[in-house]
């Protein structure tokens, strides 16, 4: 992400892809679901750190960027009710889960994690599309095959780029965005977020 200052001291803020680069990030996740289900509460829990390596190379002759995400370490635990719960580290990938109805989900994780996946951005900085490697779904559970679809991920991209604000701002500026979770398995979750620009850290 980049910011660009004028007169006023204004930012644009926007997100641009360096040529010849690469950065890692690290995404955390904590989430608690409570599903009623005949009148009982029924708690899930889920907690994860990944680091993803994104790489990016020189410009096409048609003025895309492509940057490969490869996912480099990712653990994870899910707990469930009734005291169960599952593990996931990327050092020890093919450990089991507890019963075999939870496997699924380490399924999931283990594809993605051997599943680089190809961002395409075009000159200005939007995204164009994302490639998936041709049958890297074909392990998948079958409600889980859509979440490496090119399609999700390409809308997901775009969805994560148009969290910045459409115009320039100041330092104490907000806005709002509405935001889709994909919490696997088919699951949507879609939150109000409010942004706050704090000036340059």
């Amino acid at each position: 992400m980049a910011c660009v200052a004028n007169a006023s001291a204004q930012v644009t803020l926007e997100i641009k892809q360096q040529e010849k680069s690469t950065f890692t990030t690290r995404t955390d996740i904590k989430a608690a679901q409570t599903l009623q289900l005949m009148g009982q509460e029924i708690i899930t829990k889920n907690a994860q750190v990944i680091f993803t390596e994104h790489a990016t190379g020189d410009r096409a002759d048609d003025d895309t960027l492509r940057t490969t995400a490869t996912i480099k370490k990712w653990t994870g635990k899910w707990e469930f009710p009734g005291g169960i719960a599952i593990e996931f580290d990327s050092e020890v990938p093919d450990r089991k889960a507890p019963i075999a109805q939870l496997e699924p989900i380490l399924d999931v994780a283990r594809v993605m994690l051997k599943t680089p996946i190809t961002q395409v951005f075009n000159k200005d900085g939007s995204v164009k599309t994302v490639e998936v490697p041709e049958g890297a779904a074909k392990d998948l559970p079958k409600e889980f095959k859509n979440d490496l679809s090119p399609k999700k991920i390409t809308a997901e991209l775009k969805e994560q780029q148009a969290i910045l604000p459409d115009k320039a701002v100041s330092k104490g500026d907000t806005w709002v965005r509405n935001q889709n979770v994909h919490l696997g398995g088919g699951q949507v979750m879609t939150f109000r977020i409010d942004y706050k620009y704090e000036g340059t850290i």
